[in-house]
């Protein structure tokens, strides 16, 4: 009898228990599914954030241009000890660019240029005693930064710039990829940037003699934005590129990236510093335009360390001199990647580098490239499967510059040569600095653009720098939906003609 009792009630309690489950899972609301992004149309006002910084000897030239079909109106605005300073508002039209020459007091003040209606970029160029380099402006702030292409051996010194242009402080990790691993230091680990300032760290004080070195930012409080810098300068008779270059700083890594201004040659060696921030090995994939029919020195698949950085020389690599590269990672793991140029001139070794672009794109936007007595070349190279139609525009641009193929894997250059006489730029009275040209490269298919200039004779003073491409100015094509929690109560808006007492 007291068998069936229990097996009686086991089976109650397996009933009961079933009956609460059921009656859970119909009362428990099923989670609505995410809703479709929403489309959204080009962005009409906008802020580039240069927190490039010059020395007491360095002279400043800003550079901002119209990249649209529409009149760009731009506001310059110094970030100076006192607080900011806005210029006048200026009206930029299409296929035109306004230059700007800083003197060297102001070249240690970050820079900031909003503007609205049509689109506009902006970058910055820095030259003095050490040299000549120019990098694009970021498009803001974000919450991680990359950058690699560093270098503090033999001499050299690689700097990072931190600007913080809003009105609270923030707080930046700063940690270190070298060819043996992630460095985390105390001395880096939470470096303070102060409201509306910037800060210049030498990285050589903190890692020094490492010739391939990059850097990875964590913003833990606050809002900045990064950007990086070289100079190279051999100790005693040591052989070595001389002068300094800006890289940009990227936001994400990517499993893709593209160069179109890679050179070799007796005059030049060429090579990229892939920087893998992540805990988990890189295996990279690396491609040349014209490569050699056997292969040469091509690397096939490369494994890039967790927290490291690998060089990756780039002589033997294709049969031209001038030849385009992709990178492309296979199993899943973003890096970052420069390309850094060695060039021997009559006046001794230069140095460029330039952070290639993560993703290649329809349309590209170049900037500062003086042209008055000095070669300038924009590289466009196609790392597709198929042709691309490519034009490229510019004050004076001759008409053969309109829909060229360019094949497969395949690299074109546009000289620009002394187009800067017929451009309509502002006054710049740097000696030296020459007239600049915006350019615009349109195509069918995604390809990558970049932009190298050089004094002639061979003389110190070259840079090299990517396109912007236009992802930056017209904004994301969709944003996510607005969902309104149900719970929350309802309250009428503020009359606009009252004061609330909140501010502008």
């Amino acid at each position: 009898m007291s068998t069936r009792v229990a097996t009686a009630l086991v089976a109650a309690m397996l009933l009961l228990s079933g009956g609460v489950a059921a009656i859970d899972a119909l009362a428990t609301p099923v989670p609505a599914a995410a809703p479709e992004p929403v489309a959204q149309g080009r962005a009409t006002a906008g802020v580039w954030y240069c927190p490039m910084t010059g020395g007491e000897d360095d002279l400043t030239v800003l550079s901002v241009a119209a990249a649209g079909q529409r009149p760009a109106r731009v506001t310059v605005v110094r970030y100076t000890p006192e607080g900011p300073v806005a210029a006048d508002p200026l009206l930029i039209d299409p296929g035109e660019l306004h230059e700007v020459a800083l003197s060297a007091e102001q070249s240690a003040q970050p820079l900031a240029v909003r503007w609205s209606g049509g689109p506009a970029t902006a970058s910055v160029r820095l030259q003095g005693p050490t040299g000549m380099a120019a990098a694009p402006c970021a498009e803001g702030p974000q919450p991680q930064w990359f950058i690699t292409g560093l270098d503090t051996a033999a001499g050299s010194s690689a700097l990072l710039h931190l600007h913080n242009p809003f009105t609270t402080d923030a707080v930046v990790e700063v940690a270190f990829a070298t060819a043996d691993g992630r460095i985390d230091l105390m001395l880096t680990d939470s470096v303070l940037v102060p409201a509306q300032s910037a800060v210049r760290l030498d990285l050589g004080q903190f890692e020094p003699e490492r010739m391939d070195l990059g850097v990875a930012l964590d913003v833990r409080s606050g809002r900045l934005v990064a950007a990086g810098e070289v100079r190279m300068d051999p100790l005693g008779e040591q052989e070595g590129p001389t002068g300094r270059a800006l890289l940009a700083a990227a936001p994400a890594t990517s499993l893709t990236w593209g160069f179109a201004d890679a050179r070799q040659g007796e005059a030049v060696d060429s090579w990229v510093t892939v920087m893998n921030p992540g805990d988990r090995d890189a295996a990279v994939e690396v491609r040349v335009s014209e490569p050699l029919p056997d292969g040469g020195a091509l690397f096939g698949e490369v494994t890039v360390p967790a927290g490291g950085v690998v060089r990756l020389p780039l002589g033997d690599t294709s049969t031209a001199s001038d030849f385009g590269v992709s990178l492309t990672v296979v199993n899943e793991v973003g890096v970052v990647a420069a390309l850094v140029s060695d060039i021997r001139g009559q006046a001794g070794r230069d140095l460029t580098a330039a952070t290639g672009a993560p993703q290649p794109a329809r349309q590209w936007a170049l900037v500062g490239a003086g042209t008055v007595d000095r070669p300038v070349v924009v590289a466009v190279h196609n790392p597709g499967a198929e042709p691309a139609t490519v034009s490229l525009t510019a004050p004076g641009a001759p008409e053969p510059w309109q829909e060229v193929t360019v094949g497969a894997n395949a690299r074109v250059a546009f000289p620009l040569g002394d187009m800067a006489e017929t451009a309509e730029t502002a006054d710049v009275e740097a000696e030296g600095q020459g007239a600049s040209v915006p350019v615009g490269v349109q195509a069918d298919r995604p390809v990558v653009a970049q932009l190298r200039t050089a004094t002639s004779g061979g003389d110190s003073g070259a840079w090299s720098t990517a396109g912007v491409p236009s992802a930056a100015w017209t904004g994301p094509a969709r944003r996510p939906a607005v969902l309104r929690d149900p719970t929350l109560s309802r309250r009428s808006t503020i009359d606009a003609g009252i004061d609330s007492g909140i501010g502008p």
